[in-house]
């Protein structure tokens, strides 16, 4: 994978971010370093760092997908009222083993959902 200004201009923007920012939100903090640079190309650059495996992308069920640039195992917990992405720390599994009923175990994804402890404390 070669490195572009955009790719390292994206990148960079989710790390100033840090807080699972989606696509948009990522677009509008490189947008202030690389003004010309369009949302598709920060969809097809993150596409690329994520299948690289440099940084996380969080499907989101009935929300935006977010993107996390901490790739240290872990899960997620996603608040069903203000919607804010929290990192979770991951239950390790052994992965050694090989086999499950005939699949070969490569790793998960667990996302939480509920209210997040500021949205629990305003119910």
């Amino acid at each position: 994978m070669g490195n572009t200004a955009q790719r390292t201009c994206v990148l960079e923007s989710l790390k100033r971010l840090g807080n699972h920012p989606t696509a948009t939100q990522i677009w509008a903090e490189a947008r202030r370093e690389m003004p010309s640079i369009g949302l598709g190309t920060v969809y097809r650059n993150l596409a690329t760092l994520s299948k690289s495996g440099i940084i996380l992308h969080i499907s989101i069920p009935d929300g935006a997908d977010r993107y996390d640039h901490n790739t240290f195992m872990h899960d997620h917990f996603v608040c069903d009222r203000c919607h804010c992405t929290i990192d979770m720390p991951h239950t390790k599994i052994d992965y050694t083993s090989g086999m499950q009923d005939g699949k070969k175990i490569m790793g998960h994804v667990v996302l939480y959902h509920g209210l997040c402890p500021d949205c629990a404390k305003a119910k």
